[in-house]
C-alpha cells in the first residue's frame, strides 16, 4: 500500500468504513441510488431525505454507530424522528433523543412500503 492509499484508509469516517465492508454490502444499491429531498409526504407526514453525500457525515454526527446495530440513517422527519434503513433492507423511525434498537419501529420492507406508509398517517 502506498503512502496516498494509507492516508486515504486513516481517513476514513467510520460510515464510510461501514458502507465499504461486506457487512454493509446492504447498504450501498441505496446509498449509490439515493434519494434526496424534502416535503410532505400525505396530509400528515413531513420527510426529509439526506443527500448521499451527507449521509456519511450525519451518521457519524449522530454516532449512529453506537447506538444502533447494524443500520444506517437517510433522513428525517424534520423534527425528532429520525428515518433509517437496517442491512437486511427494512426502514424505520427512531427517535434522534433515546435512539437504540428498543426504540426502533419497522415501517416498510421497501422503499416504497416506507413512502406509503407515511403517506397513510
Amino acid at each position: 500500500m502506498n503512502e496516498q492509499e494509507l492516508l486515504k484508509e486513516y481517513n476514513k469516517s467510520e460510515s464510510e468504513a461501514k458502507f465499504e465492508s461486506q457487512k454493509y454490502n446492504a447498504f450501498v444499491p441505496y446509498v449509490n441510488s439515493c434519494y434526496s429531498g424534502e416535503g410532505m409526504i400525505g396530509e400528515n407526514s413531513y420527510l426529509m431525505l439526506w443527500d448521499k453525500e451527507d449521509i456519511e457525515e450525519l451518521n457519524d454526527d449522530y454516532e449512529v454507530n453506537e447506538f444502533l446495530n447494524d443500520s444506517i440513517l437517510i433522513g428525517s422527519d424534520g423534527g425528532d424522528t429520525a428515518y433509517g434503513i437496517d442491512r437486511t433492507g427494512r426502514f424505520f423511525s427512531v427517535p434522534f433523543i433515546g435512539m437504540s434498537n428498543d426504540e426502533m419501529e419497522y415501517l416498510g420492507d421497501s422503499f416504497t412500503e416506507f413512502l406509503e406508509y407515511l403517506f397513510k398517517l
